[in-house]
């Protein structure tokens, strides 16, 4: 895949992959038959999942979330996180050095006692053997991983030296995420109880024997006072990672890094989106596809890229409650869990997952170019390196900012060498973004943005 730039003089608007989504359609808000807050959800496969939360709540679903379950047992503290290797064994951690394994899909959970006292906060497994575990401790952020589907447990202590004169007092580790079994990244935060929160990323390379400190850039002395911490992260493939940074006294901010990881920069668009809000937990499918959970304007919204966060389609859920976590169990069927036992199911069919990593010799996918007929109030689209014939079923669909849906008219598509052509005509569109996806056969191949007044970048 290649990141290209079209000389202006060649189309008169040019799109960047994105996505739609028709919001009004799609989600469904399920019944959890708790009022518990819900912090963390996790599914095995389209049908099996569960969810953790307050109080030691656990849920439990067989068929997609139509039905939730709730599993008694005698955690009485906060579970902040859930990960499941199959449909039998699976791990739930939380406060007060909460940690429990189940080998029968959850009926019965057996603590596991560690060497040391921890609050954790996130859990993932990259096989059915490695996984690994972060939180906090009073001697430092702490990361536990185990090569033997949890039946023994190593420890790490992470306290980085402090790049101030005053002393950091603790080191809290909120979000981890794993490409492999040797490179992930963990975000989180240091504190000093005069002065507050110092955002911190570390990474390894290693398996977590090191980590070295990847933090999106120096913080200056008065940074200090903005409680700024790293909440979520996502590390993507080799080449791409986010990471969110928040201040909950004011906004958040979204990171991409460099090609190599090794550093993060702030994305140049906040302030069309996340300089508006705060933001609580994110999801991506591929390099491209991104969900994010935030509260902005004070109103509960999902935001979604797929275009690697340069742009954002703003979703707004049915329930307006904070969302803690996303899940998606997978390309289409997205899950929300938040306050007061909220869970909302988001079925999205639209999505053109990105196959394979990020290869500068790998054959170009499918996509696409748009010019608008602003004369004839039409707009062409050029789609490919796709493989279709004239008895192929095409279909297109065109929507605003907000997942609204566009009518459209569709002229006669004309069909060459690995290539379509097509025009349709909508009512005058004014200045602005609008979305599209291209199905064929009922299978969405390209997913595409137009700007129509402006000049953009192509990603493919």
């Amino acid at each position: 895949m290649f990141l290209r730039i079209i000389p202006y003089y060649l189309i008169a608007v040019i799109t960047t992959i994105l996505i739609s989504t028709d919001v009004y359609s799609q989600f469904e808000i399920q019944t959890s038959g708790t009022k518990k807050d819900l912090h963390s959800v996790g599914f095995v496969n389209e049908y099996v999942g569960f969810v953790v939360g307050e109080d030691g709540v656990i849920l439990k679903t067989e068929n997609g979330g139509q039905d939730w379950r709730l599993i008694v047992t005698d955690i009485k503290f906060d579970l902040k996180t859930v990960c499941f290797i199959n449909q039998d064994i699976g791990f739930i951690a939380g406060d007060e050095n909460v940690f429990y394994k189940t080998i029968d899909g959850g009926l019965i959970w057996k603590k596991i006692e560690l060497p040391v006292y921890s609050d954790f906060s996130d859990i993932q497994f990259v096989n059915d053997s490695i996984g690994y575990v972060t939180g906090h401790s009073q001697r430092g952020g702490i990361v536990l991983k185990t090569i033997d589907t949890g039946e023994s447990w190593t420890y790490k202590i992470i306290k980085p030296e402090c790049k101030y004169d005053y002393a950091c007092d603790e080191f809290y580790f909120l979000s981890l995420s794993f490409i492999d079994e040797n490179c992930g990244i963990i975000g989180g935060f240091s504190y000093n109880r005069a002065t507050g929160k110092h955002p911190y990323v570390c990474k390894t390379i290693d398996g977590g024997k090191s980590f070295v400190d990847i933090s999106p850039y120096d913080i200056s002395d008065d940074d200090w006072f903005e409680n700024l911490e790293i909440n979520t992260v996502n590390y993507v493939t080799n080449h791409d990672a986010y990471l969110v940074k928040n201040a909950y006294d004011k906004s958040g901010f979204i990171f991409a890094s460099d090609y190599s990881v090794r550093s993060f920069d702030l994305l140049d668009n906040n302030h069309t989106s996340s300089g508006r809000g705060l933001f609580y937990s994110s999801c991506f499918l591929d390099r491209y596809i991104g969900y994010f959970t935030a509260i902005i304007n004070g109103r509960s919204k999902i935001l979604k890229t797929i275009d690697m966060c340069e742009t954002y389609m703003f979703l707004e859920p049915p329930v307006d409650k904070t969302l803690n976590d996303v899940c998606f169990a997978n390309a289409a069927n997205g899950y929300f869990v938040g306050k007061e036992g909220t869970i909302i199911h988001l079925s999205d069919y639209n999505n053109a997952i990105a196959e394979g990593e990020y290869d500068l010799d790998a054959i170009d996918p499918p996509f696409a170019l748009v010019q608008p007929i602003r004369k004839y109030r039409k707009t062409e689209i050029f789609v490919y390196n796709i493989d279709v014939s004239g008895k192929d079923k095409i279909d297109i669909s065109f929507y605003d900012q907000y997942g609204k849906p566009i009518d459209i008219i569709r002229s006669r598509v004309r069909i060459y060498n690995n290539e379509l052509r097509l025009k349709v005509k909508t009512d005058e569109l004014t200045l602005g973004t609008y979305y599209y996806t291209v199905k064929l056969k009922d299978k969405p191949i390209v997913n595409g943005k137009m700007s129509v007044g402006s000049m953009a970048q192509v990603f493919y």
